[in-house]
C-alpha cells in the first residue's frame, strides 16, 4: 500500500464479517459472503491515492468493484469502510509472490495461526480439485 497510496495512513488489523478469503482465476484476492471472517488491515487514503488505486485495481475496465462494507476494526470498533471486491468470483490459483506477500502481512500483523494456515492452503490450489482451500 505504501508504493500505491504513499499519503495513505495505516489504522491497524480489522476484521471483514460475513466473508471468506478468495483467489481468483485472475490469481487475485476478493472476498466471497459466507458464515465466516477475513482478517485484514484498514487504511485511510486520500482522494488522490484512492484515483491511483482505482486505476491500481483496474476498476475502470471492471476487474473490481468498491463495495461500502461494515468492519470491526481493533482500533476503532465497528466501522464503515470501503473495499474493492473482484468481479471474477471464481476460484484459481494466485500469481506468482502474490500469496506470499498476503502472507507476510498476516504474519507481520499477528493475523490468528488458522487463519494464516487457511490462506497458505491457497498455495496448493489446483483448479481441477472440486473444493475449495478452508
Amino acid at each position: 500500500m505504501e508504493r500505491r497510496c504513499p499519503e495513505a495512513e495505516f489504522l491497524g488489523p480489522a476484521i471483514l464479517p460475513g466473508c471468506s478469503f478468495l483467489i481468483n482465476r485472475r490469481g487475485v484476492a476478493t472476498v466471497i459472503p459466507s458464515t465466516g471472517k477475513v482478517h485484514g488491515v484498514l487504511w485511510e487514503i486520500s482522494t488522490r491515492d484512492g484515483r491511483k488505486l482505482a486505476r491500481f485495481e483496474g476498476e475502470a475496465h471492471g476487474y473490481y468493484l468498491k463495495s461500502a462494507v461494515w468492519i470491526e476494526s481493533s482500533s476503532l470498533g465497528r466501522i464503515e469502510a470501503i473495499i474493492y471486491l473482484a468481479t471474477d468470483l471464481h476460484p484459481g490459483k494466485a500469481r506468482d509472490g502474490y500469496l506470499e506477500s498476503i502472507l507476510k502481512t498476516a504474519t507481520d500483523h499477528h493475523f490468528p495461526a488458522d487463519y494464516i494456515t487457511s490462506l497458505a492452503s491457497w498455495q496448493d490450489y489446483h483448479p481441477a480439485k472440486p473444493e475449495l482451500p478452508r
